[in-house]
């Protein structure tokens, strides 16, 4: 899909190999899970993140999250760190091993938004793959639970590892000024444009924060406007560092960033 989706947050390769949905982070769409029968997996048992490469040569690492909603980072390992330059977001259901969506929007490091469709097959903790389609163009991935990560979607979120100041890059090429304060709310700059944010715990308990960002007025691409979505972070394996990832999407689900650094 023209560089566009490799699939499904965000999440992420970034040595978490892993990304983000906070409730929906934005998408009009509800997910809904199956209910639970025998040995059938449900949602519930699917979530968690997924990493691998796709069928255009991209890497991914992709958030599911309990609700159906999934946020997935698209992009290139260089120099040891991931180079995000797609994000894609949706929601979907899981019937028996089969998990589809037909919300899917690719947010393009260029601005460019592509929506499409989602088509995977799910071995709960175990592999992913499937077919993003967009259009005429398709592409095909298969990931799994990454083998060797600091990162743990069941522990306890922590603020603790990411107070204070960052320098963090964004989907768009830019790079942003970031502090992270203790009660949970950021504050940043990039290119003139201001934004501020809250970082929460998801109710579900996972190590996963809901992440909301208010823009500040032009030049913002979103001027005077709100995105939602989720953040995490986790120590980089091998060094003394922390990753932190943000990822939004606008109500209207036109607009989407990343916001992605170590220090």
């Amino acid at each position: 899909m023209k560089k566009t989706l490799t699939l499904v947050a965000s999440l992420m390769c970034m040595g978490l190999a892993g990304c983000g949905g906070g409730g929906g982070g934005g998408s009009t769409s509800t997910a809904t899970t199956t209910s639970t029968t025998g040995s059938t997996p449900t949602l519930l048992a699917a979530q968690g993140v997924y990493e691998g490469t796709t069928s255009n040569g991209n890497a991914f690492d992709l958030l599911l999250l309990e609700n159906g909603t999934y946020y997935t980072l698209v992009g290139s390992q260089t120099g040891g760190q991931f180079q995000v330059s797609q994000l894609v977001q949706g929601s979907g259901t899981l019937n028996a091993s089969s998990f589809g969506s037909s919300d899917l929007q690719d947010y393009l490091y260029n601005g460019q938004v592509v929506s499409g469709t989602l088509q995977a097959t799910v071995n709960p903790g175990v592999s992913i793959a499937g077919t993003v389609t967009e259009g005429s163009s398709s592409t095909t991935f298969s990931g799994a639970p990454p083998s060797s990560s600091t990162y743990d979607y069941n522990a306890t979120p922590s603020l603790t590892p990411i107070l204070g100041s960052w320098t963090l890059g964004t989907l768009q090429g830019a790079s942003a000024a970031v502090t992270v304060n203790s009660d949970g709310t950021f504050s940043g700059s990039s290119g003139g444009c201001s934004f501020t944010g809250t970082l929460t715990p998801r109710s579900s308990g996972k190590n996963v924060f809901d992440a909301t960002v208010s823009f500040g007025p032009s030049p913002c691409v979103l001027a005077n406007g709100t995105a939602s979505g989720i953040a995490l972070s986790y120590p980089i394996a091998g060094t003394s560092q922390t990753q932190l990832l943000v990822a939004a999407v606008d109500p209207t689900r036109t607009y989407g960033t990343v916001l992605f650094g170590q220090r």
